[in-house]
């Protein structure tokens, strides 16, 4: 069974580039087969998001009274808006490393039958959490115009600031994977470890709320500084800085290459435990 998987276990990073078609197609595959035998399809891409902002503005903005940071004239559905543009960032790290866990033993045919460059599987997966997040974003983006009454021009960096954290992402995407085809209870530890990512970052309020003590740890959070840049570009809210943004990058490439070797190291027995 090894013998089958004893070119792609000698797989390299460069070596990637022949399986763009192959990504693509399982990329288009995996967004049909979300919206599969779904009445409305992906009407429900826009439909979530509009519905999700005008919750987060009622509950958040009409009952609890809370205003974007430095903006505190800012309307009732003012903060609706700052609140998803936090969680959109959110929402991609968590599907991709909510998924990771399960990729492997997941896809058995891959693992057993063919020769298949299983570690398109996760990239596939990050891929696709990106198409997903588009009209979202285009969502995000007209909510802003419609109840602030402009959007400003380095909104459009919103989507450059979220490629920051793709690296790291796809590391962890990897190095998930691999180890879930061993523990299967990883799952649930992912979960809840973003559950806990996500109430430590600056997503309902900025860094600075939270007490001293806990502040340095909310700074680890791998998505605190892609949320920040994201509110400082659509909100002007402080942005990190430049030694925290470069310490991030680095340890983001980092993370990326730790992830793909910790694939190369673990795939050899993926066939014997699934």
């Amino acid at each position: 069974m090894s013998a089958l998987h004893a070119p792609s276990s000698r797989a390299t990073l460069p070596g990637l580039l022949p399986h763009v078609n192959l990504i693509r197609e399982l990329v288009r595959r995996d967004v049909r087969e979300r919206y599969s035998g779904s009445i409305l399809g992906m009407v429900w891409a826009l439909l979530t998001p509009i519905v999700l902002i005008t919750i987060y503005s009622i509950v958040f903005g009409a009952v609890f009274g809370s205003r974007i940071p430095g903006m505190e004239k800012s309307g009732t559905f003012a903060f609706g808006v700052y609140l998803y543009s936090g969680l959109l960032v959110y929402t991609i790290f968590g599907e991709v490393l909510g998924r990771s866990p399960t990729l492997i033993w997941s896809h058995p045919s891959y693992v057993k039958k063919v020769v298949f460059p299983l570690e398109v599987l996760p990239m596939v997966v990050l891929v696709s959490a990106l198409v997903h997040s588009v009209l979202p974003f285009a969502v995000l983006i007209l909510a802003m115009f419609l109840v602030l009454g402009s959007v400003p021009a380095t909104a459009l960096l919103y989507p450059l600031i979220v490629m920051l954290m793709l690296p790291m992402l796809m590391g962890f995407a990897w190095a998930i994977a691999a180890l879930g085809a061993y523990v299967r209870d990883l799952g649930q530890v992912i979960a809840l470890m973003l559950t806990v990512l996500m109430f430590l970052s600056p997503i309902f309020f900025p860094i600075s709320k939270f007490p001293a003590w806990i502040q340095p740890f909310v700074r680890l959070n791998p998505i605190c500084i892609p949320i920040e840049l994201c509110n400082a570009a659509l909100f002007g809210s402080p942005a990190p800085p430049m030694s925290a943004l470069v310490v991030y990058v680095a340890a983001s490439a980092a993370l990326f290459f730790a992830g793909w070797k910790v694939f190369q190291v673990f795939r050899d027995g993926f066939a014997d435990v699934i």
